[in-house]
């Protein structure tokens, strides 16, 4: 077995019941089960390069993945592995795929592990797995971290991933500080939500937390907070903005009007023909872009 692990011999798990498994599948199911230990899940090679090494907990790739990846490791058959196995296979991965200088430490703490292709459909939240994925780290940020002079979204119960995915696009291309997400917004963890940021995600700082303790550490810290709400009576083209942050409400809804009343100014985006409103993240980007225009 020694001179397997020299070579970079790898195991495969190949039962949906091993227990990493079923802790893994959890973490892309449950909201809770990624608040209360702290990690979640990215999926896809791309997405798992973008990691900051020092968040990564564990890599999982499925036999087939693995078995296009011949500079990683050999694989054979078997439920078990080794410490000395999962060391020499996460140095190859990241050696190859992170060329930067990082510590050896960082290598040795974190494991990659082969799984057989069902095993991996049982962590995927998507119809066509790519065959590898990362459990990762949360890292917390506060408000005072948000406050670099970019605007700053304020989201209050945005309920579609791919919406609150777009913006934290969005709000790196536009120089957004980062965004404050209510707890009524769905799961920043969420792996749709993560999939939809193309990668921002591991760059755009963000906080959870109340509207009304939001606003007011923004005022505090010298931010006007817009609202985007159609009373607005001045047209968001039409004002010169300074430290700014931006309040978006719910797809369907808008804001509330206890969010909206914490507002400095209410601005509208002018439409044309008969409709109402427009999607919650179209709306985010005209506003953080507006603010990246007069600025540059």
């Amino acid at each position: 077995m020694a001179a397997d692990a020299q070579k970079g011999t790898r195991m495969i798990i190949t039962s949906r019941n091993n227990p990493r498994i079923k802790e893994a599948a959890e973490l892309v199911r449950s909201s809770d089960a990624r608040r209360s230990s702290g990690l979640y899940i990215v999926e896809g090679p791309r997405m798992v390069d973008e990691i900051p090494r020092e968040l990564t907990k564990e890599i999982f790739m499925s036999e087939s993945y693995a078995a296009r990846q011949p500079d990683i490791c050999d694989i054979i058959k078997d439920d078990e592995r080794t410490e000395d196995q999962s060391s020499q296979c996460s140095v190859k991965y990241f050696e190859l795929h992170d060329p930067e200088d990082r510590p050896d430490d960082v290598f040795s703490v974190t494991p990659v592990t082969v799984v057989s292709d069902d095993v991996f459909a049982k962590i995927s939240d998507t119809k066509n797995p790519q065959g590898i994925a990362a459990v990762v780290r949360m890292k917390q940020y506060t408000v005072d971290e948000l406050l670099t002079g970019g605007p700053v979204l304020i989201l209050e119960n945005i309920q579609d991933p791919g919406n609150l995915g777009t913006m934290i696009r969005s709000a790196e291309g536009a120089g957004a500080g980062g965004i404050i997400i209510d707890q009524n917004t769905v799961d920043v963890y969420n792996p749709k939500v993560i999939r939809a940021t193309m990668g921002a995600f591991f760059r755009v700082p963000h906080v959870v937390c109340g509207i009304r303790e939001a606003v007011a550490a923004l005022h505090e810290a010298g931010y006007v907070v817009y609202a985007a709400h159609l009373d607005g009576q001045e047209s968001f083209t039409g004002v010169s903005y300074g430290r700014a942050a931006f309040m978006i409400g719910n797809e369907g809804r808008g804001l509330s009007d206890a969010a909206a009343a914490l507002a400095d100014v209410r601005i509208r985006i002018p439409m044309e023909g008969k409709l109402e409103s427009l999607n919650a993240s179209v709306a985010a980007s005209l506003l953080m872009y507006e603010w990246h225009r007069q600025k540059h």
